[in-house]
């Protein structure tokens, strides 16, 4: 699932972001002990370990979420009879996505890439990746300066502070972007 509030899903669709990242949960399970993953020296070991926990890997194809209401153009065109698109209409999923079904996503993913690292570890082509772009101000006298931002989001100095923006406004986790959480990067491509 990708936000609809700053046009994420449609980001996607136009493969203008290849690439989310998803918070590695506090502790994880190591030879049958629970353990806090540490923020600092992080070991080959460990990351490989957070990668074996991966909730998807490379190769996986996962639907895109959307609300059936989305897809309705897509449900019209299928030529349904007019009692199973009430039944669709009536659907919990008509209006949110959390409750529709993957096989009828019309479009998805691939995952062609997957690393561990800290959520403040992103780099500016990270940042392209996950949606956020540059623009150019030419109205100054000076050198003209370039600022970064997000659909629905103002503009910053660097790539990385837009991407934190995006990323707490998106998640509400603020704490974690503080404290530097694990996350796990997912590069795909659309596959429809």
């Amino acid at each position: 699932m990708f936000n609809d509030k700053y046009r994420l899903t449609e980001a996607v669709l136009q493969r203008r972001k290849t690439m989310t990242r998803r918070l590695v949960p506090e502790r994880v399970v190591i030879d049958g002990k629970v353990w806090a993953l540490p923020k600092e020296n992080p070991y080959e070991a460990l990351r490989a370990y957070i990668l074996s926990k991966a909730p998807y890997k490379v190769g996986e194809i996962i639907a895109v979420s959307q609300s059936y209401k989305q897809l309705e153009m897509e449900i019209d065109r299928l030529g349904l009879p007019l009692n199973v698109k009430e039944e669709i209409r009536r659907h919990q999923g008509y209006k949110n996505k959390m409750y529709v079904k993957a096989e009828d996503m019309p479009h998805k993913i691939k995952i062609i890439g997957l690393k561990a690292e800290f959520i403040q570890d992103i780099s500016d082509v990270d940042c392209f990746k996950e949606g956020i772009y540059s623009l150019s101000d030419t109205t100054s006298v000076h050198k003209p300066k370039t600022m970064y931002t997000f659909i629905g989001g103002r503009l910053f100095d660097k790539a990385q502070w837009a991407f934190r923006s995006l990323f707490i406004k998106t998640s509400g986790k603020r704490k974690e972007w503080e404290q530097n959480w694990w996350t796990y990067a997912y590069e795909f491509e659309l596959v429809d």
